[in-house]
């Protein structure tokens, strides 16, 4: 995800369309992926519907355990908080 954004949300969305499970962490990449190719009322609502869904989940912290590159993390990171993340679990 951390190089072809573009990519990450067409394989994520052919991997939902095919039944594939809808789980926390795929549902972070979608959003992160979002939110990075600019697509910022997207990734709001998919911050939204995930705080939502999945009230415990510890977004940021799955966020920086997949990321291997801290300035891809931190650049991701401050992109989702401007659109919802800062009110959900670390």
């Amino acid at each position: 995800m951390a190089e072809d954004y573009s990519k990450a949300l067409r394989t994520i969305e052919y991997n939902y369309e095919k039944g594939g499970p809808r789980v926390p962490h795929m549902d972070v990449f979608l959003a992160a992926s979002s939110a990075q190719l600019g697509q910022m009322i997207d990734a709001q609502w998919m911050i939204e519907q995930m705080k939502q869904k999945y009230p415990g989940f510890p977004f940021k912290a799955w966020i920086s355990r997949w990321l291997r590159d801290d300035v891809v993390m931190e650049h991701t990171l401050a992109l989702l908080e401007e659109v919802g993340l800062a009110g959900s679990s670390n």
